[in-house]
């Protein structure tokens, strides 16, 4: 496996991790094993980890919009 680039982004997902999972159980057709990845959501607990590839060393978010014009 390739190594993975660090974790630049932490979201909390606080009070949507059941409709993660009800939104990831319509789409079921497209996952062949759907009881590992639930297993895997639902351990994840309250935060989102992302990375954003190429960022600066020590970068740190909590928020994937910040700097987006809108």
């Amino acid at each position: 496996m390739a190594p993975q680039p660090p974790i630049t982004t932490r979201i909390s997902i606080r009070g949507f991790e059941e409709a993660k999972l009800r939104a990831f159980a319509h789409h079921r057709t497209q996952i062949q094993e759907w009881e590992p990845l639930r297993k895997f959501i639902d351990g994840q607990g309250e935060v989102e980890v992302f990375s954003l590839v190429g960022a600066a060393h020590g970068v740190a978010e909590d928020d994937l919009f910040t700097g987006v014009p809108i």
